[in-house]
C-alpha cells in the first residue's frame, strides 16, 4: 500500500501542471521525491511497483507522451542514482561497505553527459537546428504573447540554449540532487532509510576529473562544430563535480569547527539567492582537487 501510495503521489505532484496554479513549478520540481522515498526505503520490487504506479496514473490522467517524459526525466535517473546508493559492496573480510557520494557523483555525470550526447543526436548544436527552434518558438511566442516573431532577446534566448543545452542539464541534474537528498533525510527521519546517511564531506570526486576537463576545455576552444559544442557542454557538466567538491570542502570545514549551522546556511542560502557564491564555492573545489583540503580538514590534529 505504501508503494502505490509513493507512487500515486509522484504521478499527482508531476501533473500538476494542468492545474495552472502558481505552485506547480515547484510540485513538478519535487515530483521525484516519493519515487525516490520508495527507492531508498523499501525493497526494490515495491519501489518498482512505485514506479510502475505513477506511470499508470499519468497515461489516463495525461498521456502516453506525460508517462514518457516522466519516465525519462525522473523515474530512469532517479532509479539509477537510488540503485547505486542502495548497493553495497562486501570487501575479503565480509565486511560491508555502502557507496558514498563519490559514486552518486560519478551516476550524475554520466546523466549529465549522456544527455548532452542525446541532444547533440536530436540536433543540438548544429546551426540549422538553432534556426528552425528561432522560426517555430518564436512564432509561438508572437501567438502567446502577441510579440514579433523576431523579438532579439527571444531569438538570442533560444540560440543561447540550442549552443548550450548544459544549463537545462545543470538544472535537471540540480533537480535529481534535491529531490534525493529531501527524500534521503525523509526515511531517515522517518527510520525507514535502509543505509547509513551520506555524508557529503566525505565525497571523493574521480581522478579522472580534471583530465577530462581539460580536454573538454581544448575542444570548446580549439574544436569547431559539433567537437566545439560537445567540448563547451561536457565541461560545464563537469564543473558541477567541482561545486560538490567545494561543498565537501565547506562541510568538513563545519565539522572540524562544530558549527555546522553557522558555516552551512549562510553558504546554501548563498547558493540560493546569489551566483557568485556558486562560482566560488566551484573554484574552492578545483582548488581541492589540486591540494586535498578537505583530507586536511578531515585528518584528526596532531
Amino acid at each position: 500500500m505504501l508503494a502505490f501510495a509513493l507512487g500515486g503521489l509522484s504521478a499527482a505532484l508531476f501533473s500538476a501542471f494542468a492545474s495552472g496554479a502558481p505552485i506547480a513549478l515547484l510540485l513538478i520540481y519535487l515530483a521525484g521525491v516519493p519515487f525516490a522515498l520508495a527507492a531508498l526505503a523499501l525493497p526494490i520490487g515495491y519501489a518498482g511497483i512505485a514506479g510502475a504506479t505513477a506511470l499508470l496514473v499519468l497515461i489516463p490522467v495525461g498521456s502516453w507522451v506525460l508517462a514518457l517524459v516522466y519516465s525519462v526525466v525522473v523515474l530512469s535517473p532517479l532509479a539509477l542514482l537510488c540503485g547505486a546508493a542502495m548497493r553495497p559492496t562486501v570487501d575479503g573480510d565480509g565486511r560491508q561497505t555502502w557507496p558514498q557520494a563519490g559514486r552518486l557523483l560519478v551516476v550524475l555525470l554520466a546523466l549529465g553527459s549522456a544527455s548532452v550526447v542525446g541532444l547533440a543526436l536530436f540536433g543540438f548544436g548544429s546551426e540549422g537546428f538553432a534556426d528552425q527552434m528561432v522560426r517555430e518558438v518564436g512564432a509561438e511566442f508572437a501567438r502567446l504573447l502577441g510579440e514579433e516573431a523576431s523579438n532579439p532577446q527571444v531569438e538570442g534566448s533560444i540560440r543561447f540554449i540550442v549552443g548550450l543545452p548544459a544549463v537545462l542539464c545543470l538544472s535537471w541534474l540540480g533537480m535529481l540532487t534535491v529531490n534525493g537528498l529531501i527524500a534521503m533525510a525523509g526515511a531517515r527521519s522517518l527510520g525507514w532509510l535502509r543505509r547509513p546517511a551520506i555524508n557529503l564531506s566525505e565525497l571523493e570526486a574521480p581522478r579522472w576529473l580534471l583530465p577530462v576537463m581539460a580536454v573538454a576545455l581544448a575542444a570548446a576552444v580549439l574544436g569547431d562544430g559539433l567537437l566545439a559544442f560537445f567540448g563547451r557542454n561536457l565541461s560545464l557538466v563537469m564543473t558541477m563535480a567541482l561545486v560538490f567538491s567545494g561543498l565537501a570542502v565547506v562541510h568538513a570545514l563545519a565539522r572540524r569547527l562544530g558549527r555546522r549551522m553557522l558555516v552551512l546556511v549562510p553558504t546554501y542560502l548563498g547558493i540560493v539567492v546569489f551566483v557568485l557564491p556558486l562560482a566560488l564555492v566551484a573554484v574552492i573545489g578545483l582548488v581541492d582537487q589540486v591540494v586535498h583540503v578537505r583530507r586536511r580538514l578531515l585528518a584528526p590534529p596532531d
